[in-house]
Formats: C-alpha cells, structure tokens, sequence
C-alpha cells in the first residue's frame, strides 16, 4: 500500500492540468459568485478563467433545494404573506441575507420571534426557510458549538433558520446568539497544536 501511495502522489505531482478548480469551505459570496453546495452561480461578468466549488471539512447537510419556479412561490406561499406582518418579515429578511456583502459597514444580525404556542412563530420560520430549499432548511437551536458553527459558515451570506429555542439553556442560549451575532466562531488548536483557522461567517439568522 505505501508504494500504491508513492505512486499517486507522483502522479498527481507530475500532471499539469489546463482547468483549475478553487475549494472554498463556506457558503455564499466569493466575489461577483455566488457558491452553493452543488453549483455556484457565476454571472457572465465574474472572472470567468476561475471555477468555484464548495468543499468543507465539516459534514455538510445541504439543505438547499429548488423545488417549482419563482412564479409558483409567489402564488403558493408569498401572496399570504401580503398583509401579514409576520410572515411578511419573515421572508423579507430571507430574501435580505446575500445582500449584507454589499450594504457597506453592515454585520451579521438575528431576530426572535416571540410569543404563544400555536400563535405561527414556526409558520413564519417555515416561510423564510422556503426562500432558500423545504422543510429541511429550518434547523434547531439545540446543537453543540461545533455544529451551530458549522451551520452558519454553511448559510453564509443567506439565512440561518433556528427553531426551539426553549430547549437550550438560557446561558447557553445568549452564548450561541452572541457567537452568531460575531460571524465567528471560537478559536480552536489544530492536530499538530497549532492554531486552526476560524470559520467566519455573515448572515442574518
């Protein structure tokens, strides 16, 4: 086996290929792009001799889906959002989120939603999370820090979509909205001892 690896690190040394491919480990503006789990969106004008693609060291759930045209959500979900305050809200901060890259002194920020069972809190968490893919967008809070981390690099630029609050501890609680709230998580030692880089993120959630 230690020859079969020799052999594939010579060969991969050895090639010199005419396409080149960037890895980035977050979610959302990469320049004029705009990377997505499966695809990035490249406008005619971005640099066009550079391709983009997603690649991260924490498993990433992609939950972001297309499902119908833009025309079917306006018809099944965003004309009950016109004259409902909340759900109204609720989208309008969705749609909000890729543009913070380019409101100039503009940081990641958060809304809760408060109030009594059964009074559409979930509802209009579900409608902003439709925005973006279906029911599995809308994640929970109960989470560790590592995995609460890797959930906002991976909205990047978009919306991070949190229900149950009630299930974390209060301390717990303002430690993860303040750690949103930052755009970056804590500071961690690599395998060798030194220090890994932080993921950083800028959403609304």
């Amino acid at each position: 086996k230690s020859a079969q690896r020799q052999w594939l690190t010579e060969y991969l040394q050895s090639r010199n290929p005419a396409d080149r491919v960037r890895l980035v480990d977050r979610i959302g503006w990469q320049g004029r792009a705009f990377v997505l789990p499966k695809e990035t969106l490249n406008p005619a004008q971005a640099d066009p001799g550079e391709r983009l693609m997603f690649h991260s060291d924490s498993p990433a759930e992609d939950t972001f889906t297309q499902r119908g045209s833009v025309a079917q959500w306006q018809e099944r979900i965003g004309r009950h959002c016109v004259g409902n305050s909340r759900l109204l809200f609720a989208a309008s901060v969705a749609l909000a989120g890729p543009a913070l890259a380019w409101v100039p002194g503009m940081e990641s920020g958060g809304f809760h939603l408060r109030g009594d069972s059964s009074c559409g809190k979930t509802t209009a968490l579900r409608v902003a999370a439709s925005v973006w893919g279906g029911r599995d967008y809308l994640q929970r809070w109960r989470a560790t820090d590592n995995e609460l981390e890797a959930q906002a690099a991976q909205h990047s630029d978009g919306v991070l979509v949190l229900d149950e609050l009630g299930q974390l501890d209060a301390k717990v609680a303002g430690e993860s909205a303040y750690m949103l709230a930052n755009g970056q998580g804590k500071a961690r030692a690599g395998r060798n001892g030194g220090a890994r880089p932080r993921l950083t993120w800028r959403l609304l959630w």
